[in-house]
């Protein structure tokens, strides 16, 4: 039985994001918000980030940043590291370092990616990999079309940290 079946039953929809959202914070943990309108997803997880006092979430766009490297880009220039070092550096553990030393200064942080079906599995076990303040995983909210699953269920590290998965209804 597939991920999203074990954690919904099957259902066309899963209540309480919300709360959800709110438990994936606290665990440090991750959750996949899906939809046929894959920004409807985006829109929704976005404003109840406001609302849970992460009014400004690292943001990553998947569709233009699909592979490892291009996450790496999308979050260096999330987090405006450009500002404080400079451009990403071109050796990827230098700039991983320096995503993480800014993710762990940040208490409340959590990072969002839009249109997470477009990632490769590189990118997709790079993210459940995160650390941040007090080496703790990172939280994060994956969000994007119903193929989402399909990737998720291919990163084992990713579905270890899984918390939850929302399909929203139509």
């Amino acid at each position: 039985m597939k991920l999203h079946e074990q954690r919904t039953g099957g259902a066309l929809a899963s209540p309480g994001l919300r709360a959800d959202l709110a438990q994936t914070v606290a665990l440090r943990a991750a959750v996949c918000v899906t939809s046929a309108v894959p920004s409807d997803a985006a829109r929704r997880v976005l404003t109840l980030a406001a609302q849970l006092g992460y009014p400004r979430p690292v943001a990553v766009d998947g569709l233009a940043a699909g592979t490892f490297t291009q996450v790496l880009d999308a979050l260096y220039q999330a987090l405006i590291l450009d500002l404080r070092y400079g451009p990403r550096p071109r050796e990827q553990a230098k700039a991983h370092r320096r995503i993480e030393k800014e993710l762990q200064r940040r208490i409340r942080v959590v990072v969002i990616v839009t249109d997470a079906q477009a990632l490769t599995l590189g990118a997709l076990r790079y993210l459940a990999t995160l650390e941040g303040w007090g080496g703790e995983r990172v939280p994060l909210v994956l969000t994007g079309a119903p193929q989402l699953m399909a990737s998720v269920d291919r990163a084992p590290a990713l579905v270890r940290r899984l918390h939850a998965w929302h399909p929203l209804p139509r």
